[in-house]
């Protein structure tokens, strides 16, 4: 009788431990699924990222590296005298009225400030190029779309 009744212990010890450690989840697992949950974490520094799932909280802003060496004050005489050639053009009806006038705008913008050496020198080549592209649609070589074309660049240079 002893040896029945320690099998039966034994038996029903190893069913109970065995119910014990799996649970309901083992038989009826898709009644009592876990749910998944969602980590959003932000980052705050640019390059550090710790968050799982990246929305768009990335540093937007690049930054631009000028080297102080390759900027020059604008000299107001040039300036002065790109405006009085522009006039000319202008008389002679190579620009518009509207032309010159933003032109003229931007080109007073830039006096006292500090801008790129190759901008100044673009600038004066840029009011030179007008001159020789009327001289070309004049003897009839480019049509009056293309001059338009690039007269806008030019200006657009200045």
């Amino acid at each position: 009788m002893k040896l029945k009744t320690l099998f039966s212990v034994i038996l029903l010890f190893s069913f109970v431990s065995n119910l014990q450690a799996h649970g309901r989840t083992k038989k009826h697992r898709s009644k009592h699924r876990s749910n998944s949950k969602i980590v959003v974490r932000y980052h705050t520094y640019p390059r550090w990222h710790h968050n799982y799932w990246q929305y768009d909280y990335h540093w937007n802003y690049r930054p631009a590296i000028v080297k102080q060496s390759n900027m020059v004050l604008t000299d107001a005489d040039l300036i002065i005298e790109q405006i009085e050639k522009l006039k000319e053009m202008q008389e002679s009806g190579i620009i518009t009225e509207k032309e010159f006038g933003k032109v003229k705008k931007r080109l007073l913008n830039r006096i006292g400030e500090l801008i790129p050496k190759n901008k100044v020198d673009n600038s004066t080549e840029a009011v030179s190029q007008l001159e020789k592209l009327y001289e070309l649609e004049q003897k009839d070589i480019l049509t009056e779309k293309e001059y338009d074309k690039q007269k806008k660049k030019m200006l657009d240079i200045i």
